[in-house]
């Protein structure tokens, strides 16, 4: 059973950019071309100027194979084989023939998005123990064995965690820990930044990123 030609224009539209260069053997390879250039708004202007030289370029070609009649083989050649090849990102933006890259969104219960809230819980903590350093103690931020119920979103106290519970908790070596809990002896006891932390116990640009990411620091 034959399909409806509307039918087919609307499952395969703008094909009239890939059959009129092939059927007319390249003489009208111009026009797809012109048709882009009208159709494409100002927001597309350097691709509706693109378009329009390829249309001026194609009618000359077209010119040239009328005038010299040696020249229309290359005039049937360009217009059947390039000009589709080049029609084709004018086709799939004027007509959205193009796929649609997947959008990326995750879950709602997915990993990025459990990393993502738990990251929102660290910055409310943080602002507690910075605006209010008593409550911070009494919530247990910082110090998961604490078991108070609040969710500081995997925050670990460098001031108060020995280097076993630093290598646990954060998922660091244990010659990392070390450093840490050596260098917070140095220091007096007590690391007032995190800058303190990454400088006196040599971190490395990685280890840095976690102590950025899951360290605090409450007074002692």
């Amino acid at each position: 059973m034959s399909q409806h030609p509307t039918q087919a224009a609307q499952r395969r539209p703008g094909l009239w950019y890939v059959l009129t260069p092939i059927l007319s053997i390249g003489l009208l390879a111009c026009a797809p071309f012109w048709h882009a250039t009208t159709r494409l708004s100002r927001a597309h202007s350097r691709d509706a100027a693109k378009a329009r030289r390829l249309a001026i370029v194609f009618t000359v070609i077209l010119a040239g194979g009328l005038i010299i009649p040696p020249a229309a083989g290359f005039t049937a050649l360009a217009g059947m084989i390039i000009a589709p090849i080049l029609l084709s990102p004018y086709r799939a933006r004027i007509y959205g023939t193009q796929r649609p890259m997947p959008a990326f969104s995750p879950e709602p219960g997915g990993a990025l998005a459990a990393v993502q809230q738990a990251r929102t819980l660290r910055a409310e903590a943080r602002r507690i123990v910075q605006d209010d350093p008593a409550i911070a103690r009494e919530l247990g931020i910082g110090r998961p064995g604490r078991g108070t119920g609040y969710d500081d979103g995997g925050l670990l106290d460098l001031n108060s965690a020995d280097a076993q519970t630093i290598s646990r908790v954060l998922d660091v070596s244990s010659d990392m820990a070390e450093r840490i809990v050596t260098a917070r002896r140095e220091v007096g006891g007590a690391f007032r930044l995190l800058d303190e932390v990454i400088t006196y116990a040599s971190l490395t640009e990685g280890e840095e990123l976690v102590i950025r990411e899951r360290g605090v620091l409450l007074p002692c």
